[in-house]
């Protein structure tokens, strides 16, 4: 039965279909009979074995089953990549952070030499100011005047 259907002013014909919708079975033309020599043509099986939809025995390769393989192989090896590359990131990080630590450690080093050097200096500066403190106010020493 077929019924007529205007849409945006052109005529679309469409079906009405009592029947139970079922799919149609999956046509694959490589291995439909009537098509044997179409494929046995040797100048076909060389194009498709160049394109790799034959293996080595001359057999046609189940594409889906392939492109599912194909899909879990690059998946694991973007994976390694990935690791590969944190690997080397981790590397090159430790790295920075080794001289990082070692500049902080010199950093360290050099303030501290620094403090002690001035404390050192101050200290010295205090000793020379009691020093001279002391002998600017000491009792002067009896001068012997000679006549």
């Amino acid at each position: 039965q077929e019924c007529w259907v205007f849409s945006m002013g052109r005529h679309v014909r469409e079906w009405s279909d009592s029947v139970s919708k079922c799919p149609l079975p999956q046509y694959d033309p490589k291995r439909d009979a009537s098509l044997v020599i179409f494929w046995s043509s040797a100048v076909r099986r060389n194009h498709l074995n160049k394109i790799g939809v034959l293996d080595n025995t001359g057999a046609v390769i189940d594409m889906d089953r392939f492109r599912r393989r194909y899909h879990v192989i690059q998946n694991e090896l973007k994976q390694a990549e990935q690791v590969e590359r944190d690997r080397a990131y981790d590397h090159e990080r430790s790295e920075v952070e080794k001289i990082v630590a070692a500049r902080r450690i010199a950093a360290q080093e050099r303030r501290m030499t620094g403090l002690r050097n001035a404390k050192e200096e101050r200290r010295r500066r205090q000793m020379d100011l009691s020093q001279s403190f002391s002998r600017a106010f000491s009792t002067p020493s009896v001068l012997h005047v000679s006549g």
